[in-house]
Order: C-alpha cells, then structure tokens, then sequence
C-alpha cells in the first residue's frame, strides 16, 4: 500500500531527485585554481637548497601544526565564509605539545567522516584532507613558506609568528582554499 496521497508521493519524489541532483553536482571535479600555486624544485640543487631551508626552518612542531591547521582550513568552508576545525587544540595558548604524527592526523579525519557515501563532497573532502596529511614533508613546507610569502606581502609589518597561528587567517585560508580546489580536481 502507498503512503500520502499522489502529490504528496510526487513531491518526495522531486525533492530526492534534488537533492540526488545536488549530490552529484557537488561531487563532479572543481577546475584549478586561478592562483599559481608553488611547484616544487626540478633541479637537484633546488632540491638540496630547499631541504637546506626545510631543516633549518621547518621543524616537526610546525610541520604537525601546519598539517592540522591544513586540515582546518580544508574542511572549512571559504566561499561561505564558515570556519571548522577538527583540530581545536592547536589554536590555545599555552598548549606546547605538538599535533599527532601525519598518520595521527589522517585518523582523526577518518573518524570525523565516518564512512561517507562513495563520489558525495563528504567523501571527496575526506579523500582531499587524507591526501593533505600523508603528503611529502618537502609539499607542506613548500605550501608553508608560500604561506609565509604571502603573510608578508599583504602586510610587510606581521608578525609570522603570530598570523601563522591565527585561526582564520584569510591570507592563509585563501591559499589553502586554493590547494584544496586543486586537490578536489585531482581527486
């Protein structure tokens, strides 16, 4: 036996074909970013200056925090302007400890997705943010210093330190914002 009478079932019918609709258009792959992003070095001295820099500049306490923050910022929603975290705890003060290691981090992810339908935006952004935790250290640090570039050419007068910290930074978020539409068109 039906349930409701005919228009009752034909309007239940539109609005899970909207929302399939919607489903599927959220899923289909962003086109890059319009910003350039920052390549890694294709030359072996390149290379050998930037792991120079990385180890000099980039120890494991800021590599944790940038990678958790990636993921706060990549989970976040920066058209929208609404702002999320899985990673709270990075952004108080007097907090020393670093984030879990990159695999740490990747399962905290998994645990705040669930398991989301396969080709939804849920299972593409968990996709975009395990991606973001288990890729290669010489990547973060790249995005990192970018990150930095940026900070000081908005405002030559920041505190890195600081803005680098902040949670949302916009300076930052557009960066990210930017990896993850190029990450999503990846996926």
């Amino acid at each position: 036996m039906k349930k409701g009478n005919k228009s009752q079932r034909h309007e239940k019918a539109k609005a899970k074909r909207s929302l399939q609709q919607t489903r599927r258009a959220a899923a289909r792959p962003v086109p890059p970013p319009s910003k350039k992003l920052p390549k890694p070095p294709t030359s072996s001295a390149e290379r050998t200056k930037l792991l120079a820099e990385m180890a000099r500049d980039f120890k494991d306490p800021d590599y944790l925090r940038w990678i958790a923050a990636g993921v706060n910022y990549i989970v976040s929603d920066y058209e929208a302007g609404r702002w999320e975290t899985l990673f709270d705890d990075i952004y108080q003060e007097g907090v020393p400890e670093a984030p879990p290691a990159p695999e740490g981090i990747a399962q905290r992810v998994v645990l705040h997705f669930g398991e989301p339908t396969m080709g939804t935006y849920e299972d593409l952004l968990m996709k975009v943010c395990i991606g973001w935790t288990v890729m290669p250290r010489e990547s973060h640090y790249i995005y990192w210093r970018e990150a930095r570039r940026r900070l000081l050419t908005d405002n030559p007068n920041v505190d890195l330190a600081t803005a680098m910290q902040a949670a949302p930074n916009a300076v930052v978020w557009l960066l990210l914002h930017e990896v993850k539409q190029y990450l999503l068109s990846r996926v």
